[in-house]
């Protein structure tokens, strides 16, 4: 609805984006980590803290909409700090959460891309408050806050879900109870560890090129290609073929 009343100038372009990035977006991710980490990792949430956080993280998105409705910086400062607090309090959450397990076993595959995604949230909600505080920075940060907040936080968490919940949606609609089927079966799991090794060095290498003048933003582009389809044929084509095979064979 903001998106569309941005076309008409009746609200600004800013608050359109950010209803849906820091509304939108950034409750769904919260709510769905402190979900899915505790059940990955075998340990208890809190349910009070996590309870006063979602009051909190409420509060400072309202905060967040109006202060680019009204567009007072000083408030929009305020509130960029607020959700950049928030942020590292999540983070603590998650530490608590890891702090709990007993069993000094590596970390799923799914927790590490969450891990490194969420790592990436404050930094590019720092650059955000820098911006807030000193308009002249816009030009140069905005990239810097896009490569991390959209092409780094977003897209490593979504990495983490379809990788985890692909191979689940196919299993249950497909093969639940079907004998000599596994999940790991519908994606490539072995090569996990290696892709999210490989998935940091280029996107650390993309943001880097993205920053340099064209055409080396064209070569940044190419890199985050690169390593998006990689990260579709260990899920996607995995997944689908491995669906068709299993389908045919088992039919």
């Amino acid at each position: 609805m903001f998106l569309l009343l941005s076309q008409f100038e009746i609200v600004p372009f800013q608050l359109a984006v950010h209803s849906l990035t820091v509304g939108s977006l950034l409750n769904a991710v919260y709510g769905v980590e402190l979900a899915w980490i505790p059940m990955l990792t075998m340990t208890t949430l809190n349910f009070k803290d996590a309870l006063r956080f979602f009051y909190a993280k409420q509060f400072s998105t309202l905060l967040m909409l109006l202060s680019f409705y009204i567009t007072t910086i000083n408030l929009l400062a305020f509130a960029s700090f607020v959700e950049f607090v928030l942020s590292l309090l999540f983070l603590l959450q998650i530490y608590r959460l890891l702090r709990q397990r007993r069993i000094k076993v590596p970390l799923p595959i799914v927790v590490k891309f969450f891990l490194f995604g969420m790592g990436l949230l404050p930094l590019g909600m720092l650059v955000g408050v820098a911006m807030s505080f000193e308009r002249a920075l816009i030009p140069f940060f905005v990239g810097i806050h896009y490569g991390l907040l959209i092409y780094g936080f977003t897209v490593f968490t979504v990495f983490g879900g379809v990788a985890h919940l692909l191979p689940r949606i196919l299993y249950t609609w497909r093969f639940s109870g079907v004998q000599g089927v596994s999940i790991s079966d519908l994606v490539d799991e072995p090569a996990f560890p290696t892709f999210f090794k490989f998935s940091i060095v280029f996107y650390l290498l993309f943001l880097l090129l993205s920053l340099l003048p064209h055409p080396a933003s064209l070569v940044s582009s190419v890199i985050y290609l690169i390593l998006l389809l990689y990260f579709a044929k260990l899920t996607f084509l995995k997944g689908l073929s491995a669906f068709l095979f299993l389908r045919r064979y088992y039919n």
